[in-house]
């Protein structure tokens, strides 16, 4: 960090941070964790550093660490929707889908008529089973968003899963297209393949998508 910083740890956390979301985005999870740490240290009711540290995790494959991030963030904020839609992600991939369902809900009541907030009503509609449901939802979505990355993710996910791969493909692709970093779909990638054997034809999907790019 600058020298400026050693003066102030207001400027030290801002800092922290900025640099933090910059390892993000360019996938360095593991060099993001520690800034994300000291930040909290600056500053340990801070509800977006929590945030932050949440997707940190996720990326990294550590769920119940990430679990526990975006709950201390939802502790601190009670109305940040994303930290509940993030809680839900995660819940979903450690088979807590009844706990996930309400995370999606309440994303979707503190976000309504925002992308999120209706993306999450699908997450909480694939939470509870119903695929038929959330394909339709979903279908929409994307005819109302055309630039609404994660629905085109989700709806190419949800249709490689119903043997559809042409139009799984053209779906991941136009995800791609909107995503160019790739970083949303490559954590995707990691949750379905520590789900098992029986999603491996799916992740060979995408893998296919994304070397085709």
């Amino acid at each position: 960090l600058p020298s400026c910083a050693k003066q102030s740890p207001w400027i030290r956390k801002v800092l922290s941070l900025l640099l933090g979301n910059v390892l993000l985005n360019s996938n360095r999870p593991l060099e993001e964790l520690p800034r994300l740490d000291r930040a909290l240290a600056l500053d340990s009711n801070n509800a977006l550093t929590y945030l932050l540290r949440g997707l940190t995790l996720e990326q990294l494959g550590w769920h119940e660490k990430a679990t526990s991030s975006y709950q201390r963030a939802i502790s601190l904020a009670p109305r940040n929707a994303e930290a509940h839609a993030r809680l839900g992600v995660v819940l979903m991939v450690q088979e807590r889908r009844a706990e996930a369902v309400t995370s999606f809900h309440k994303a979707a009541q503190f976000a309504p008529k925002t992308s999120l907030g209706r993306l999450s009503e699908v997450y909480g509609l694939m939470a509870e089973g119903l695929t038929e449901k959330a394909m339709v939802a979903l279908r929409r979505r994307v005819a109302l968003e055309p630039g609404n990355a994660p629905a085109y993710a989700e709806l190419g996910k949800l249709l490689a899963e119903e043997g559809n791969a042409d139009e799984a493909s053209s779906a991941f692709k136009t995800h791609l297209s909107l995503t160019p970093a790739r970083q949303v779909i490559s954590m995707d990638l990691v949750r379905i393949h520590q789900q098992g054997p029986a999603e491996r034809p799916l992740l060979e999907q995408m893998f296919q998508v994304i070397t085709a790019q």
